[in-house]
């Protein structure tokens, strides 16, 4: 479930709206342009970016679970050590993260936005993802957090 939901995450047939951003950056997203950003961001390698798309909880999830993402054979050919990521801040081990799982979930699938539901701070997407001839619907959640809207899960 974690790999499907990183994946959905980063791969989509959306409109990139990080000229929107640039241009407008006091804007507060809809969910939607939100998650459009995240995807952007990966497919472009503007992995902070992509990492300010996050929610606080979801960072933690993914810096409380290092080991399911961080594998020392891939840190070994990037020519980064253990020690060498350990020393990293936070949003450099995110970046890094995201720079090794991007490539993997790059090709093959997209995603149209069905629909969006604001309750709150919270708000849902809901989702078609197509991958080759198999589709399926699954829900994304977002909170609002530090004025604009952040992706929410265990990924």
């Amino acid at each position: 479930m974690k790999i499907k939901l990183l994946a959905l995450l980063l791969i989509s047939g959306l409109t990139c709206c990080a000229l929107l951003i640039k241009e407008y950056p006091e804007r507060i997203l809809s969910p939607s342009e939100t998650l459009n950003l995240f995807v952007c961001s990966m497919e472009e390698g503007d992995f902070e970016t992509a990492v300010d798309c996050l929610s606080s909880e979801s960072v933690d999830y993914f810096l409380n679970n290092l080991d399911d993402y961080i594998d020392p054979v891939d840190l070994e050919e990037m020519n980064v050590s253990i020690e060498q990521f350990n020393e990293l801040t936070d949003l450099e081990k995110m970046v890094l993260i995201f720079s090794m799982e991007a490539d993997d979930f790059m090709d093959g699938y997209t995603v149209e936005v069905l629909s969006e539901q604001i309750k709150g701070e919270q708000a849902t997407l809901n989702v078609l993802i197509i991958e080759d001839d198999y589709q399926y619907e699954e829900d994304i959640h977002l909170i609002l957090q530090q004025g604009q809207w952040k992706l929410q899960g265990d990924f």
